[in-house]
């Protein structure tokens, strides 16, 4: 990445602001990184299910920054369309000790789509969050 001062800063940014995960989200987010090892880079927890997160209806909704759709898809089409239009929207669904299920749509982005789009002004995908 060629500004990576950048790019670290606003990764301290995020880290600055993180909060305790609940269990659950902490259940789902390690399950992310599972399901895309090496690929993960960062994990941004958003959405309703913040508050909510022991209502059986809710859907956690994660960002996943990754170092690069080469990491995560193995179909060159699929990496090529995400890339082009990013993010890809991924689904998971797990079950916690009590077999309670707990479900995330996750968005995937790379490392160099999240900077450029967090990096032009006013990105509501990951601002609004």
């Amino acid at each position: 990445m060629k500004d990576s001062k950048a790019l670290k800063k606003i990764f301290d940014l995020l880290k600055s602001e993180q909060t305790a995960l609940s269990e659950s989200a902490k259940l789902v987010a390690d399950a992310i990184k599972a399901r895309h090892s090496d690929a993960v880079l960062a994990l941004i927890f958003y959405g309703s299910a913040m508050r909510d997160v022991d209502d059986p209806e809710k859907m956690l909704d994660f960002s996943v920054i990754v170092k690069s759709y080469d990491l995560i898809y193995r179909n060159p089409v699929l990496r090529l369309a995400t890339a082009a239009l990013p993010p890809g929207v991924h689904y998971i669904q797990i079950e916690d000790a009590n077999g309670r299920k707990l479900r995330s749509k996750y968005a995937i982005v790379s490392e160099a789509a999240f900077y450029r789009r967090v990096s032009s002004g006013l990105e509501s995908m990951f601002w609004a969050r």
